[in-house]
């Protein structure tokens, strides 16, 4: 059976992007509601027991705790996964969308799957965490980038590490955008002085660090408190998704400037969460639909994400758009490489996953500049990277074995280890 679905998934990929525009096999997500601005509110769950486990050939049927309301285009990414969840199963396991607000608020949502109130659930990294920062930060990465090393360089064994013995949770990608839309302001942000004074929303924990620097005060909104919260001048300037989901939630309407490209966020891996003891007990048909649903579902956000993008940033540039300074992203180098650092010391998991990275970044630099100025745009070279010392890496890390590249070309089309 494994043999057959991974099969599936090897056909569905090279298929995928011929078929997207006619592609309606996600529910659609409900309808967009108007942004009121106002949080959203549920009781957060109290920690349940494990379910029993799961027998061969069983129906089973979960309930998903999305961190994204029913407006954000975020969530389409959960209902497409969960019905390939369905069809990997022929319908024997089905996985209902709960939107923020119905079960728990979009807050609570992590500590609901870590807890196993709920065995499923999006965007389970608890916000303010360092541990997993390297999932989305500035300058460095792109989302190739990401997915060569979380699939071919030991992205994938220390996400899971990291997942299993912090949060109790084994993640799983399911989207991924090619950089967000930049900051949108009362005022232009075009260099560290703009900045001063500013009361600014932002989720990268190392972009908190660096813009606090700047002298302006931090914090972390869920997406559905950013319009009330720029509307009543409680934020004078904020970052969000991509452009999509900042026009559904009405952002064109409350904050004069639009400055990009987005230099705090090349990238964001977003991950879906499945309890930990949950999993266990899940059969091992049930567990390798779950695998080929996401990594479907992240092939095709970024597919469609583009797309959308391009879509809506012609709306938005009807409303005026300005380009950040050449100065700007000259000065940012010493700052963003400094505030990785500063994150690494404090935090073992941040130092190992940024460690693995950069050692990526090094390996492929060779292609990566001959390739230019195609492929990955931008290249940093090498001496510009953070210096990760041997010290601030945990023990785990050092023991891990983890291949240097997982793809063979030796036999023809052997399948990657990462998928056996």
């Amino acid at each position: 059976m494994k043999r057959k679905l991974l099969r599936l998934l090897l056909c569905l990929m090279v298929t995928l992007p011929f078929v997207l525009p006619g592609c309606g096999g996600a529910p659609a997500a409900p309808p967009s509601v108007a942004p009121s601005g106002a949080a959203t509110t549920a009781p957060a769950p109290a920690t349940t027991v494990a379910p029993a486990p799961v027998a061969q050939g069983e129906k089973l049927e979960w309930k998903w705790n999305s961190y994204y309301a029913s407006g954000d285009q975020l969530i389409e990414a959960d209902y497409y996964m969960a019905k390939k969840i369905s069809d990997l199963t022929g319908g024997r396991f089905t996985v209902k969308i709960f939107p923020s607000g119905q079960l728990t608020s979009s807050t609570e949502c992590a500590n609901s799957i870590s807890s196993g109130a709920f065995s499923i659930g999006s965007a389970t990294t608890p916000s303010g965490t360092r541990d997993m920062a390297w999932r989305s930060y500035a300058y460095y990465f792109t989302a190739i980038d990401f997915q060569n090393w979380y699939y071919g360089y030991g992205g994938k064994q220390i996400t899971q590490h990291i997942a299993n013995e912090k949060f109790n949770v084994q993640f799983f990608m399911n989207q991924i955008i090619s950089a967000d839309s930049g900051w949108r302001s009362n005022k232009p942000l075009l260099k560290m002085e703009d900045f001063k004074g500013m009361k600014i929303r932002c989720g990268a924990i190392e972009t908190q660090d660096i813009i606090k620097q700047w002298g302006a005060s931090a914090m972390f909104l869920s997406g559905n408190d950013i319009y009330q919260a720029a509307k009543l001048g409680t934020i004078d300037a904020f970052e969000f998704v991509g452009p999509p989901t900042d026009w559904t939630l009405g952002f064109n309407e409350i904050e004069k400037y639009w400055v990009y490209p987005a230099w705090y966020q090349t990238f964001t891996a977003y991950t879906v969460g499945v309890n930990l003891d949950a999993w266990k007990k899940l059969p091992k048909e049930f567990q390798t639909a779950i695998e080929a649903a996401s990594e479907l579902s992240l092939i095709r956000s970024q597919v469609r994400g583009d797309l959308l993008n391009a879509e809506y940033a012609k709306k938005f540039i009807d409303y005026g758009t300005t380009r950040m300074s050449d100065q700007l992203f000259s000065d940012l180098k010493p700052v963003v490489k400094k505030a990785i650092e500063d994150s690494c010391a404090i935090n073992p998991n941040t130092a190992a996953g940024y460690h693995s990275e950069f050692e990526y970044l090094k390996k492929i630099n060779i292609w990566k500049r001959l390739s230019q100025p195609w492929t990955y745009g931008y290249v940093v070279p090498d001496e510009d990277y953070p210096v990760i010392k041997d010290e601030w890496l945990p023990d785990w890390y050092k023991k891990m074995i983890i291949p240097k590249t997982q793809f063979s070309l030796n036999p023809i089309f052997e399948m990657p280890l990462d998928w056996e």
